[in-house]
Order: structure tokens, then sequence, then C-alpha cells
């Protein structure tokens, strides 16, 4: 018995594929592409060989016609969800999650996928229930129980989390992760601490361990918390040189992409796009955004939607230049000459729809000060707030914070110093190209007097000032760097 002939191309295009023919290949699944058995399979192909082979326009074009082709079957979700998200394009990967298919779905491998893709994108409570639901339908392994243990610290269940990564060292004593995961989850105190286990499990790491900077921040982090800053220097130090030696920072680089985005300048005055508008909060990390953004979310017109990528995405879709949510020299290039008209419009039609319905939302993605000059060139009924702290401060909260990717200049302090520096000038430029449009927020201010603070953000973004409780900020993060003044001399000696 002969096989139909689209599932005979559908064959032939497979094999293609993996042997990375892929112009033959996508010749072969554009052919099934009008036959609408095949059509979401043969979108999702041609959707990987697009982000493959740099056409970014063609795989959300692809990413988009899977979407609209799909069928309630989770595993084809699953993979749709995944392109979907690869492309930025989240409310429609939402759809797929949202699906009642998955709803109903028992495999708790495919669960695990989807809460793995939701927590990676900073959908917590999803991934929380997702994670769970794998959890009941009887998959016991440690990653799971670490996965669900971050999901539910970042969604506020502090005991859950709790509960869920000491589970995971039942199973994996020696899980870095968890260990980490559970260091930063609470203040560390002399009763309730985890150093004896942390010193424990590093003892049996190999220095050379790719999971041992990991275990070294986390004793620093607890052994800072008890204040004992003799014993938790080391620790910072040791886990400094291992992290460093695992992400090399390319500092010719990071001067070259800075040198390019100080030649964008203010355009011409565009026409403002209707619906919600942002408020972009900036700054470098470890800055206060997440304070900043707490105290507006308390005005009933402002929606607080956290981190979000599609700056730099619809940056990618206008330069045509496939990369991840962080700007690099090359697409700065890139948008030299590219057509960045459709910027605003493709920004806010990925974002407006989180607004739900009130007038603001918050972008406070901290890393938007290098997309600055792009931002307010597209959106001049955006409201700009950046974060300033103290150099010393700002500077060491970075160097003792262990990131998951990038930063790759807060592993050294001298790093770190030029990186500070180019940020000021850079934040000197865009003050010059657009004046008035940015509001410089002292953490210290925002820290020491919350309301006169509150009131100024809030007039810069045509907001009603009405108090609300929040969570009070915590005075001791200012002037931390002091406890550890002569081991951080290299980085005072390096600022200004």
């Amino acid at each position: 018995m002969t096989s139909p002939p689209s599932l005979e191309r559908w064959r032939h295009a497979e094999e293609l594929w993996a042997a990375r023919q892929a112009e033959a290949a996508r010749r072969e699944y554009d052919a099934l592409l009008s036959d609408p058995d095949w059509m979401l399979p043969a979108n999702l192909r041609l959707g990987a060989i697009a982000l493959e082979t740099g056409q970014v326009r063609a795989a959300v074009s692809h990413a988009l016609a899977a979407f609209y082709a799909r069928e309630p079957d989770p595993p084809l979700l699953e993979a749709l969800c995944r392109l979907l998200l690869n492309v930025g394009e989240v409310r429609s990967a939402l759809h797929c999650v949202d699906d009642a298919s998955v709803a109903a779905c028992s495999d708790a491998k495919l669960l695990t996928g989807f809460g793995r893709m939701m927590a990676a994108h900073g959908f917590f409570d999803r991934a929380a229930g997702l994670l769970r639901r794998a959890r009941a339908l009887g998959l016991e392994t440690a990653e799971l129980r670490f996965a669900l243990g971050n999901a539910e610290s970042h969604a506020g269940n502090t005991a859950a989390a709790e509960a869920e990564l000491e589970a995971c060292l039942a199973a994996a004593p020696n899980h870095a992760g968890a260990h980490a995961a559970l260091a930063t989850l609470r203040r560390a105190t002399p009763d309730h601490n985890h150093v004896a286990r942390l010193r424990e499990v590093l003892a049996r790491y190999p220095e050379t361990h790719a999971d041992a900077p990991k275990l070294h921040f986390a004793l620093f982090k607890e052994l800072d918390d008890l204040g004992d800053t003799e014993a938790a220097w080391p620790a910072l130090a040791d886990g400094l040189r291992h992290r460093k030696r695992q992400v090399r920072f390319d500092e010719a680089a990071d001067i070259a992409l800075f040198e390019q985005l100080r030649k964008v300048r203010a355009g011409p005055p565009l026409p403002v796009e209707p619906g919600p508008a942002p408020i972009f909060i900036v700054g470098l990390p470890q800055s206060g955004a997440t304070l900043l953004e707490g105290m507006l979310a308390g005005a009933p017109e402002v929606v607080a939607c956290g981190e979000l990528d599609d700056l730099v995405m619809q940056l990618r879709w206008c330069g045509q230049r496939i990369g991840g949510p962080r700007l690099d020299e090359e697409l700065v290039r890139a948008c030299a000459t590219a057509d960045l008209s459709p910027l605003a419009r493709r920004y806010l039609g990925h974002t407006q729809w989180r607004a739900t319905g009130k007038r603001w939302f918050t972008d406070r993605t901290p890393s938007h000060f290098l997309s600055l000059g792009y931002l307010a060139n597209a959106l001049p009924q955006a409201r700009i707030l950046h974060l300033v702290r103290d150099p010393m401060d700002v500077c060491f909260a970075n160097l003792r914070r262990l990131f998951a990717e990038g930063s790759a200049y807060s592993y050294d302090q001298r790093d770190m110093a030029g990186h500070y520096l180019r940020y000021r000038q850079l934040m000197a430029h865009w003050h010059a190209q657009f004046p008035d449009r940015i509001l410089d927020v002292a953490y210290e201010s925002l820290v020491t007097d919350p309301h006169a603070t509150a009131r100024r953000v809030f007039e810069h973004c045509g907001l009603a000032y009405t108090p609300s409780p929040t969570r009070a900020p915590d005075p001791r993060h200012i002037g931390q760097w002091q406890r550890y003044a002569t081991h951080l001399a290299p980085l005072r000696e390096a600022l200004p």
C-alpha cells in the first residue's frame, strides 16, 4: 500500500531538514502549505528554518500562520507555543497554553514543557498551575520540583516554594539551583539559615563544576544576611572568579555597542498611536525598578506588567536580525539603516493587551536604557523614568548578584566600573537628545522619602497622586558596599 503524496513529501522534507539542507527542505515544506492537513506542521518547520537562517519576518509569518491553523492537539500546541515565544508573539502563545485541550491534557511531560516556557517568560502563576498538574499526574523528579519551587517563589507563594525546593533536595541533595533558590527565598537569620548545608555541598563540588558559582553566591548571600562579612567576602570572591571564567566578558564588544548607540539621534515628531501608553522604567539592574513599579501600580489607571521583551523583539523585526531580547551591536548597526516607522505600531500591538483597558502600563525592563533612543523616537506618548543609584551601591549590587544570563560585565570590579561609566555617558547622551522626556529618580529618595518622590513621578506621568500601601523600602540597601569597602578598593578607584 502506497503512502499518500503529502505524507511522502513530508518524509522527504524531514530527511532534508535532518541533513541540514535548509533550502531544499524549505521548498518541500512550502509545497505542503496548500494541503490543509499539513499546513500546521509545515508552517512550524518553515518557522524553525527561517529562525535558523536569519529570516525574522518569515519566521514571524510562519509562526502566526501555524497559530491560525492550530488544532486542539497538545503536542503540536507545545511546539507552536515554543515557536511563537521565540519570535516574540507572546499573546498568541498564551492562547495555545490556555487551549481547552491543554486544560484536559494528562501528559505530565507536556505540561512540564508548557510550564517551563511560561516561567521563562514571566507568567509564573500559569507556570505553577501547569507544573502542579504535572506533579499530581505522578511526575516526581527533582527537576520538576525545582521548576515548581522557582515558579511558586516568583508567584509570591513562599511557603509552597520552600516545600518544593526542599523536596527537590531530598531527591537530589547536590542540586545547586535548589540550594541557590532557597538562599534567596527569604532573609537568613541565626535561627533559619542554610550556611552549614551550603558549605557541605560546596565541599563535594569540584571547583571547576559549572554550577559551583551558584553555591558560592548563595553562601555569600546568607553570610551577608547574618552580618558575617569576614566569611561572606571570600564566598563572593570565589563566585565572581568562577563565573567570570564561564562567561568571558567581551569589553571591546561592550564599548562598540555603546559607541554605536551614541550615534542615535532624536528624530522628527511622530504621530501618537491610540490606546494605552507605556511607562518605561530603565536603569542599571538592581537600581530599584521593582520598587518603583510597585509604587506606580497603586494608581488606578496603571497596570504593572513587569519586564517585557517586546521592544527589542520588534526592533529585530524592523532590522531583520535574529537574536534574543537583548540589544547587540549587530542589531544597532542594522537599525541605523532600517525602516523603523513600524516600531511603535508593532510594539503597542504586542503590549497594549496587557493594559486590560487602563490608560497606562509599565515596562520595567532595566536594559531598555540601551534602547531609549528608539523608544523615545517611536513613542512620543511614552513616559520614561530613569532610576539613578549611588555608583558604589549599584555596582556592588550587580557584583553580588548571579544573573541567569547576560550581564557578563558584573563578575569583575573593573569590568563593572567600565560598564557603569559607559552607561552614565549614554544616559547623558539621551538626556541631551530628549530633554524633558526622561525623569531621573534617585533610588535613595525612593527609599528615604517615598511620598515626595512618588509625587514627582506621578506628575511626570500625568497621574493624580494618591498614596497607596506598598511594601516599605528597606533602608539597609543604602550604603551596603561600605561593609566591604576594603575589598572593593579596585571598584572605588575605577569610579569617579
